[in-house]
């Protein structure tokens, strides 16, 4: 995450940068905010099951998490619209520098197999890093501070569910390692296969005078379009399928770890253990 923020912030300029900063520290909040909307969850639910119940308290924690909500949403809006400023703001710079870049290499340089890939970069790869602040940034710094949050919260709570928080989280981070591991390793091979594609596309379209003047378009040797065509479909269903392989597992123990953790809270809650107060 670190090098992906600084990565930003060499695109962008000053007024950029800025912007940039405070849609990261709206983006923190909002995580703070969802795990301590979690972590008032139990005190409430504490209060609710006391003999006899603790209205007074009930409402009390009631009215926190509908604070924090409101506050959440706040912040969430105002970071979205943040995030497109600064992804427009990406994309601009970025076709900027590449465009003059571009302009200084020696013709000799754009070669036939360099064609697809740059036209791709131009293409999707702009548009790829200007989502990034627009909408994958939030998700990487709320997944680090929402749960962070939680986990020291949860040690002040009671220190078993603190406990079980750390080792669902540690659990988390192993399964989403694996899930990158996979995706890294076939998105390698379907960015080579398209870029290949996407130069024979070019070089076919290029050569169409010739082969229609010659007589030449059913030669056996001109298959390799159709056979990169091939090889580009192959490599998405593999990225496809393991990255769906992945994502199963990831979301999967996600998903366990959370309900163990509602479940152990629930339960040290009606025996007594987390108190109200």
């Amino acid at each position: 995450m670190i090098a992906m923020i600084r990565y930003l912030s060499e695109l962008l300029d000053e007024r950029g940068r800025r912007h940039l900063r405070v849609m990261l520290a709206a983006q923190a909040g909002q995580g703070v905010l969802q795990g301590l909307g979690f972590l008032f969850v139990a005190p409430l639910v504490a209060a609710l099951t006391s003999a006899p119940a603790d209205w007074g308290r009930f409402w009390i924690w009631a009215g926190a998490i509908a604070a924090t909500v409101a506050t959440h949403h706040v912040l969430l809006a105002w970071s979205t619209s943040l995030g497109y400023v600064v992804g427009t703001d990406v994309l601009t710079s970025f076709h900027t520098r590449l465009g003059n870049h571009l302009a200084t290499l020696p013709i000799g340089w754009f070669r036939g197999d360099r064609t697809g890939p740059i036209g791709r970069m131009l293409g999707k790869g702009t548009m790829d890093v200007a989502n990034i602040p627009a909408h994958l940034l939030r998700h990487v710094v709320v997944g680090i501070t929402a749960p962070a949050t939680m986990i020291l919260g949860s040690f002040l709570l009671d220190w078993r569910i603190g406990l079980a928080f750390a080792a669902g989280a540690l659990l988390c981070a192993l399964a989403l390692r694996l899930l990158m591991v996979i995706v890294r390793r076939n998105d390698d091979d379907y960015e080579h296969d398209i870029g290949v594609s996407a130069s024979r596309i070019v070089e076919y379209a290029r050569q169409q005078p010739t082969l229609r003047a010659y007589g030449v378009l059913d030669r056996p040797e001109l298959g390799t379009l159709e056979e990169s065509l091939a090889r580009q479909q192959g490599s998405q269903s593999r990225l496809t399928i393991r990255g769906a392989w992945g994502m199963i597992a990831f979301f999967g123990t996600l998903q366990l770890v959370v309900t163990a953790v509602i479940a152990l809270t629930v339960g040290l809650t009606l025996n007594g253990s987390v108190s109200s107060r």
